[in-house]
């Protein structure tokens, strides 16, 4: 039996054809624009409605972008002050009503809150592992940055044992890395060249005679290895600025010491940061806490 049915067909047909499809959807969009430009009083509501839908439909392009993402918004309009939030981007402006739109976001994904007052408005999006930021001149993005294995972590650090290896020239290096890691847990304890095959982390640390150049190798055997290399890479050079940065994939028998689970050889410049094993802090407590 057919319901509705007429001459042009009945209303499931209708609704099954691609012309149906396309009249309806710009039914639709018509009836946005319509209300929207219904409730703008001047040109100044009209770019600040298209600034809201534009952000989060930049964000919602950012959520969908697996890997690494980094992008510089800018738009010529002054005087206004933007928030994000969760799921929202509102646009406020002195003496008006604020304009609100919204994204769709992800579980899997932390969004950082920000209010940026920008004249003209400009803001920065950096997208790495599981969080987005968004900040202006405050996030730095160098294009050597690495693109890192999304995988999932769960594991504490105080439940690894560490083997530092330093050459001559980087001892230094290893007793404040020993220290910043973690100075009352015994598993940190552990330095020297004394090559423990039951060790779970094993970071080698060298000098080479190359200037303002940096690399760090890891076992190709496994995406963690990857992943624990990489985010050190990632914290060194957000900080410092080098000629060249290469992450090296290599086989087991390159490295001096075969950890459990992780081994890799940081090769610093021969010039190298004062405060570099801070920085290779953060990156190895960035594996552990995600």
């Amino acid at each position: 039996m057919k319901l509705y049915s007429s001459k042009r067909g009945t209303i499931v047909e209708l609704m099954m054809n691609p012309i149906f499809h396309t009249i309806l959807a710009l039914a639709v969009v018509g009836l946005i624009t319509f209300s929207s430009l219904a409730r703008m009083t001047d040109k100044n509501d009209f770019e600040r409605d298209f600034l809201s839908k534009d952000l989060a439909l930049n964000i919602n392009t950012i959520y969908a972008i697996s890997g690494l993402v980094f992008l510089n918004y800018t738009q010529d309009m002054d005087n206004l002050t933007v928030f994000f939030n969760k799921d929202a981007v509102t646009i406020n402006e002195k003496n008006k009503q604020d304009i609100t739109s919204y994204f769709i976001g992800s579980k899997e994904l932390d969004f950082a809150t920000a209010k940026i007052a920008e004249s003209p408005f400009a803001a920065i999006f950096l997208k790495q592992r599981n969080k987005i930021v968004v900040g202006t001149k405050d996030i730095y993005f160098n294009p050597q940055t690495a693109v890192c294995p999304n995988l999932d972590v769960s594991q504490k650090i105080t439940d690894k044992s560490f083997i530092l290896i330093p050459d001559e020239s980087t001892k230094n290096i290893a007793y404040s890395l020993k220290n910043e890691l973690n100075p009352t847990h015994p598993s940190f304890n552990i330095f020297g060249e004394t090559f423990n095959q039951d060790l779970d982390i094993s970071i080698e640390l060298n000098k080479s005679a190359k200037q303002n150049e940096i690399s760090i190798y890891y076992s190709a055997g496994s995406q963690y290895n990857k992943l624990f290399a990489c985010l050190v890479f990632n914290s060194i050079i957000s900080r410092y600025k080098f000629t060249k940065a290469d992450l090296i994939a290599a086989e087991n028998n390159f490295f001096r010491s075969d950890a459990r689970d992780i081994s890799i050889s940081i090769v610093l410049p021969d010039s190298y940061p004062e405060n570099i094993a801070g920085t290779i802090n953060e990156g190895i407590r960035s594996y552990f806490n995600g």
